[in-house]
């Protein structure tokens, strides 16, 4: 889904025009930025799917299922809660601490 919706946006958004060299960099800054927050609540999903993978009793049907759920017993903004360790890693590999220095 994200590479679907980053060469969508991105074609989309250049259209065959000829720009000077900073707005094709704004341009691809949005499109990543926006398609990282389309694609991240299926990222979610994907991710409960596979935690249940090894559980005798499962959680989720399929993927319909756990959207289902996860909206009705979290509601809307739990597709895009992150985890406060993913946070950290995400700091320390972007701020450069820790072990992706």
């Amino acid at each position: 889904i994200y590479r679907a919706a980053y060469f969508r946006m991105y074609d989309t958004a250049m259209d065959g025009k000829k720009l000077n060299f900073f707005a094709p960099w704004g341009i691809i800054q949005d499109v990543t930025v926006r398609s990282g927050i389309l694609s991240y609540p299926w990222d979610i999903v994907r991710r409960r799917m596979m935690m249940q993978s090894d559980r005798k009793k499962l959680l989720y049907k399929n993927t319909l299922g756990c959207v289902i759920k996860i909206i009705k017993n979290k509601d809307m903004p739990a597709m895009f809660k992150i985890s406060p360790p993913r946070r950290t890693s995400y700091y320390r590999r972007y701020h450069g601490e820790g072990k992706y220095d």
